[in-house]
């Protein structure tokens, strides 16, 4: 797997959204349930379209209101390209969720999203892609929600979410 020099940007900003998500909460400052602490999430993505291929991807979450959630993801993995050729891919995408239960009134709590992406593939040049994903995030156990995702960016994708959680909050 081949990583082109032009995507280094790319993977700084996803390991930057990666240790901004690892941050221990301090005492005194605000708590996550005031919305003003990122919450990690850690992803595996798969994509089908004109190639076809998987991620592993981390992130952090942030509260844009009481319906709203901000994420900021990297990831990295391979595609197989028309041929056969197997190349390394990189993105990174900007993703706002409107959560239908916010205060985790039901076990599962429904979300559609949308954003833009930015993805890679060795010796190509980075695409600009349009984001649109319906969600669904199951029930809290030990601080870490999980969340099955579909929709479309970069081809048909899928993708298999946990989350850190706070309680009576998705």
């Amino acid at each position: 797997m081949r990583i082109d020099a032009r995507a280094l940007p790319a993977i700084a900003l996803t390991l930057a959204a990666a240790r901004a998500a690892a941050q221990p909460i301090v005492p005194g400052r605000a708590s996550p349930s005031a919305g003003s602490h990122g919450r990690a999430e850690l992803r595996l993505d798969g994509f089908v379209g004109a190639a076809s291929g998987a991620q592993v991807g981390v992130g952090v979450s942030l509260d844009a209101g009481t319906y709203v959630r901000l994420a900021i993801v990297g990831g990295a993995g391979a595609e197989r390209r028309p041929g056969g050729a197997v190349e390394g891919s990189q993105r990174v995408e900007g993703v706002v969720r409107f959560h239908v239960d916010p205060f985790r009134q039901a076990r599962r709590g429904w979300y559609v999203a949308g954003g833009v992406s930015a993805q890679h593939v060795a010796g190509e040049p980075v695409r600009p892609l349009l984001v649109a994903l319906v969600g669904v995030e199951g029930a809290a156990h030990h601080g870490v929600a999980s969340a099955l995702e579909a929709g479309v960016g970069g081809g048909a994708r899928v993708g298999l979410v946990l989350r850190r959680s706070r309680a009576g909050r998705r």
